[in-house]
């Protein structure tokens, strides 16, 4: 159901537009303004136990529910309604103020005289974010692209939902702010959404505010013919709409837990280097450092986490298509692996499946693209060995480094530790907060997704 997250959105204007009678048909906002009668419109999940309520509520009136059938099914100023598979649940309520029918006369609040209408829309599988209604709301269905039904008859539903899987994609003007100034909290306390994918580039700002399951990121290097060219593939315009350079430095910074140096490692195809930032020489007051190689004394091995040791960054560099140190041959097969991933290494990775392509669901746990191996019943990830000069050798089942996990590592590594800033110390209203181990001075990498 979830396979249209892989369709990328390649032009703004490809966005079909609402029809007038799409419209008409939703003309309801997914808000009810202060001071009319009323109960806002809502997204739900199917299965979802959910009370309307309706707004304002007077002690002398008497609010009278009816089904899409007009027949009378509750009294009361809400409703407990069970959100079924349907696209639209609509509900219909008369106000009497003892004997009076205060909206008898009332055709401006629904399909029906007399009556005011109130919708429970079905919430999408899949959302695309697409920032067509140039804000930062997560909560406008505007900026939002169910791929499984282009031209909607209800695009007011398009907002997503706890069961909702979400793709951010690269190079938009607006991407979603969660703070409570850009994102309304008007109908919905907590943005949200089951799974969340961020293609590279991809932001969310203050995703601390972001209720989720399971969070997934990608490093994009490109994906290229044998002359050096971008090679286009089903999803996207090109295959690195955005990406980086072969045979250059970049810093990475890791914003999900137990991200771990060796999930870069292509096993030779191409290679990959990376370092981590030392203190070379300390001064009072002052100190300096660089970029050094991994060794015996300043770790990381394949298993060392991007945590705060490591300042939630490493530096990376992925060769180039140039034969020599630095790079590999591609018509020798030495961009195999990378190429298999088609230029994208996604995290997490560990429970499958082999070509990356299907993000939730894993028949296979081996990576022969990797130096890496999952084991599911200990849940621990196993790094192999291999001749980082000789890539055609291959890779041997002695493990180079070995860690447990699971769930945590979809969750992004500010869960559980933003804290409140004291009024008056900083601008600001939370903060991340880390201890730099004693004796110790990092290079520390930005962790949040915008």
């Amino acid at each position: 159901a979830h396979d249209a997250l892989q369709l990328r959105l390649n032009e703004l204007d490809n966005l079909f537009p609402m029809t007038a009678e799409q419209e008409e048909c939703v003309y309801w906002n997914n808000f009810y303004p202060s001071g009319n009668y009323g109960a806002p419109n809502q997204v739900l999940c199917e299965g979802t136990d959910e009370r309307l309520n309706f707004y304002p509520q007077n002690s002398s009136y008497t609010y009278i529910w009816y089904d899409q059938t007009l027949t009378e099914i509750a009294t009361g100023d809400y409703l407990d309604i069970d959100k079924d598979n349907s696209p639209v649940q609509s509900y219909y309520v008369r106000v009497y103020d003892g004997t009076t029918w205060v909206n008898e006369n009332d055709d401006t609040h629904g399909d029906q005289t007399g009556y005011y209408r109130v919708d429970a829309w079905l919430a999408s599988d899949s959302l695309i974010w697409t920032g067509a209604g140039n804000n930062n709301d997560w909560h406008d269905y505007n900026n939002w692209l169910d791929p499984n039904d282009l031209t909607p008859l209800y695009p007011k539903s398009k907002i997503p939902r706890p069961c909702t899987h979400v793709l951010i994609p690269d190079g938009l003007n607006y991407y979603a702010n969660l703070d409570e100034d850009k994102t309304s909290r008007t109908i919905y306390h907590d943005a949200s959404c089951d799974h969340i994918h961020f293609e590279f580039g991809g932001e969310v700002a203050q995703t601390d505010r972001l209720t989720y399951t399971k969070a997934w990121i990608q490093y994009n290097f490109g994906y290229f013919d044998a002359g050096g060219n971008p090679i286009e593939y089903p999803g996207q315009a090109t295959a690195s709409p955005s990406f980086m350079n072969r045979d250059q430095w970049y810093a990475l910074s890791a914003p999900l837990n137990k991200i771990v140096t060796g999930d870069f490692s292509l096993g030779g195809k191409p290679h990959t280097w990376q370092k981590r930032f030392v203190r070379s020489d300390a001064q009072t007051g002052t100190f300096t450092g660089n970029f050094s190689w991994p060794d015996d004394n300043i770790k990381p091995n394949n298993e060392a986490e991007l945590n705060e040791d490591l300042g939630y960054a490493i530096v990376l560099l992925v060769a180039d298509n140039n034969p020599g140190y630095n790079g590999e041959d591609w018509s020798g097969g030495y961009q195999a692996g990378l190429d298999t991933l088609k230029g994208i290494i996604t995290i997490p990775y560990f429970e499958g499946p082999y070509d990356e392509s299907d993000f939730d669901n894993s028949p296979s746990h081996i990576h022969p693209h990797r130096v890496h191996q999952y084991d599911t019943g200990s849940k621990t990830s196993f790094f192999k060995e291999y001749w980082y000069y000789v890539p055609d050798v291959p890779l041997t089942d002695h493990p180079q480094g070995s860690i447990q996990r699971e769930n945590e590592t979809y969750r992004f590594i500010f869960d559980g530790k933003i804290e409140q800033i004291p009024s008056g110390t900083f601008i600001g209203k939370e903060a991340f907060k880390i201890t730099v181990p004693t004796g110790k001075e990092i290079m520390l990498g930005n962790p949040f997704m915008s």
